[in-house]
């Protein structure tokens, strides 16, 4: 690092210093070896020169605090508890004290969230297997409590624990469930419905995934028990409600795209909406069931609606039976619209918040089709720049691809689409480091990246950088390497684990085309 031995004070320097603090205050009592401190901050420096640094840096750090003591023992370096205290090695005392209440006082969310020191990967991954721990033990204390407090009768002090684990861990599915029993035991169902529809809508929106089953059936026993005037049941979740706020929006929707529409299409009902379209199932002027996208407002208004059109209809000129074709696409009246066929099948979203894995064969034979599907419409040099589960429809003549065209035509029509009307186009848990950083315009490699994440959830149970939110998964995939699909499921080819691993690169340039993802993944079929 140049300026370690310039003039001190620099961003970048005051980082590694604060991270020498934090490793050293992690330790707690325990304390830490000075060789661990230097390999960690200096890894590509000699013993002698990582030794001689780490001592400068410790007279530094003394001489900021302004604590020549702030420092105890020799070989194993700690704070001094009389100078200067560390709430993580409060924290791991009390954990071996068994003192729950206190742990899941001291807890105030991910160790070290959003501090990252460039160029030192050893600090990096010693900070997140860190944060990984103090978490994991965090969430047992945390559910030991709420089971402590269910079990003597007290729902409402169990519902206060479940809620910071919630908190802590808003996709994941169990501490939802919890949440939503302890309020049901309070007679609380609206309360545990509007977790469960809270929960779903963060899955959709963050992840493409539909809310775990238990949660599902879990609202439909609240549900039922409201209907039947029950007065009590344990609860969860989904489907949207008709009723309410949201509701009233859609309807509002709705008759205002039929009224624009006229005879042309008649809507049937809302099926889905999200922050970029609203889905509608409609019947045409012949009685035939397709599905009706509607661009949201936001997004229509910062959109060029002719270049929009004239996008999508290059978009619907590439031909493949693994691609959903477009029947017809318009604007009218600020409304942008696109028409498809109503395909029967569940859409591999669905499929895989059911069976979270697929099997081995199942999974390659959907990925090659999508590359197919894919590389047919990269040659004619049409995007899709939207590749994920919800897109996917398992029909019974095979996988679908839908929405082509839809994310690159608006990218197109706009000057800057995300800034203009607050929309980001892609999701999360399959968005390429290039749109997720926004430095470089995605392309046809952003698909690439995109289907590897579809391959690496078909098989590995889950997306490759799944975090707790939408900006520590984006944070994730800007940061660490994915891990490796053998060792989660040993099963995986090893030729097919290294293409994934290749469609994962950070640098666009590094990935396979889509057409030789779709040579190999052939290989790996017949094999």
């Amino acid at each position: 690092m140049a300026d370690e031995h310039g003039p001190l004070g620099g961003p970048l320097v005051q980082r590694r210093r604060l991270a020498l603090l934090a490793r050293i205050a992690a330790a707690g009592q325990r304390g830490v070896s000075r060789e661990s401190l230097a390999a960690l901050l200096w890894p590509d420096s000699d013993d002698e020169r990582a030794r001689h640094t780490l001592r400068q840096w410790l007279s530094l750090l003394r001489r900021d605090l302004k604590a020549e003591t702030l420092l105890l023992g020799t070989a194993e370096l700690r704070l001094n508890p009389q100078v200067i205290t560390s709430d993580v090695g409060e924290l791991r005392e009390a954990l071996g004290r068994g003192e729950l209440e206190r742990v899941a006082a001291l807890y105030a969310g991910p160790f070290l969230d959003g501090f990252h020191v460039s160029d030192a990967g050893e600090f990096e991954r010693w900070a997140d297997a860190e944060r990984d721990a103090l978490g994991r033990e965090a969430s047992r204390a945390l559910e030991a409590l709420a089971a402590t407090a269910a079990a003597a009768g007290d729902a409402r002090r169990a519902a206060e624990w479940w809620r910071r684990l919630v908190a802590m861990d808003p996709l994941g599915s169990h501490a939802v469930v919890g949440l939503m029993t302890a309020l049901a035991r309070l007679g609380e169902r609206a309360a545990a419905l509007e977790a469960a529809r809270a929960h779903e809508s963060l899955l959709r929106a963050e992840l493409d995934l539909a809310p775990d089953t238990r949660v599902a059936a879990l609202a439909r026993e609240l549900r039922a028990a409201d209907a039947s005037g029950a007065a009590s049941a344990p609860a969860p979740v989904v489907a949207h409600s008709s009723r309410g706020g949201a509701g009233m929006l859609q309807q509002r929707l709705a008759e205002s795209v039929q009224e624009v529409l006229g005879d042309a299409y008649r809507i049937v009902h809302v099926t889905e909406r999200s922050n970029f379209a609203t889905y509608f199932l409609a019947r045409d002027r012949y009685g035939t069931e397709c599905l009706l996208r509607v661009l949201g407002p936001g997004v229509a208004a910062a959109l060029h609606g002719d270049r929009f059109v004239a996008e999508l209809r290059r978009a619907a000129a590439v031909q493949h039976p693994a691609l959903e074709p477009l029947l017809d696409v318009g604007a009218r009246e600020g409304f942008f619209y696109l028409v498809t066929p109503a395909v029967a099948g569940e859409t591999l979203r669905d499929r895989l918040a059911r069976d979270h894995q697929l099997g081995l064969a199942e999974a390659l034979a959907i990925g090659e089709r999508l590359a197919d599907a894919l590389a047919a419409a990269h040659t004619s040099d049409v995007p899709h720049l939207d590749v994920k589960p919800r897109h996917v429809v398992l029909a019974e003549r095979g996988a679908l691809l839908g929405d082509l065209g839809l994310a690159s035509a608006a990218a197109c029509a706009a000057t800057d689409i995300s800034t203009r009307s607050g929309i980001t186009i892609g999701t999360p848990a399959y968005m390429s480091p290039e749109q997720a950083g926004g430095a470089g315009t995605p392309d046809v490699r952003s698909d690439v990246y995109a289907l590897g994440c579809i391959l690496y959830h078909m098989l590995g149970g889950e997306p490759p950088f799944a975090g707790g939110t939408a900006q520590a998964t984006l944070v994730r995939r800007l940061t660490e390497p994915p891990a490796p699909l053998r060792a989660i499921r040993s099963g995986v080819p090893a030729p097919v684990d290294a293409l994934v691993v290749r469609m994962l690169e950070r640098v666009p340039g590094d990935r396979p085309t889509m057409a030789h993802v779709r040579d190999e993944l052939r290989i790996s079929l017949r094999a």
